[in-house]
């Protein structure tokens, strides 16, 4: 198992996946199923947690200035 960010534009994608979801809340639904296309892939937990970061950057950055 890869450590966390050390996949390039990979792992920048699925934190912009993650930051995307607060405007379009489907792509969790999407991003989820995607990533459990294939349950083998080694990396599976590393991804959903690349993602999670970026969804809870995003929500601390929108309901942190109010």
């Amino acid at each position: 198992m890869r450590g966390l960010f050390t996949d390039g534009y990979n792992s920048l994608w699925h934190i912009i996946f993650g930051m995307m979801t607060l405007y379009f809340p489907y792509i969790f639904i999407f991003y989820i199923l995607y990533q459990y296309n294939d349950p083998n892939d080694s990396n599976l937990v590393i991804d959903i947690l690349e993602y999670l970061i970026g969804l809870l950057v995003i929500l601390g950055f929108y309901y942190g200035k109010k």
